[in-house]
């Protein structure tokens, strides 16, 4: 199994599960036996915290230089601000130079 047919099939299966929990909770509130007792102070907090944390890890994802491409393209911006790119082949010319270097030899 590919890993989009996993990731797709693991996407549908936890939307499902989402919201037959959800659907459950509705209908066992409705008798005064709720699955999730949630009050408005712990809801707030609780979204508050995601939000926050959400936030942590995408400035995170796009102020450091995770990937391969993003160091690559940091590579690239510093010598663009050293003066050492001048023209298009200088960028052909500075692609290879930094592939050399990743490449075990």
């Amino acid at each position: 199994m590919s890993y989009k047919t996993l990731k797709t099939h693991a996407a549908k299966l936890s939307s499902a599960l989402v919201l037959c929990i959800s659907t459950l909770n509705g209908v066992l509130a409705a008798f005064d036996q709720p699955l999730v007792q949630a009050d408005e102070d712990m809801l707030t907090y609780w979204i508050l915290l995601i939000l926050t944390c959400l936030s942590v890890a995408y400035r995170i994802w796009k102020n450091c230089n995770l990937t391969s491409a993003s160091k690559m393209a940091q590579l690239y911006l510093d010598a663009l601000k050293q003066g050492n790119i001048e023209k298009l082949g200088h960028v052909h010319a500075f692609v290879l130079q930094q592939l050399k270097k990743d490449i075990p030899q």
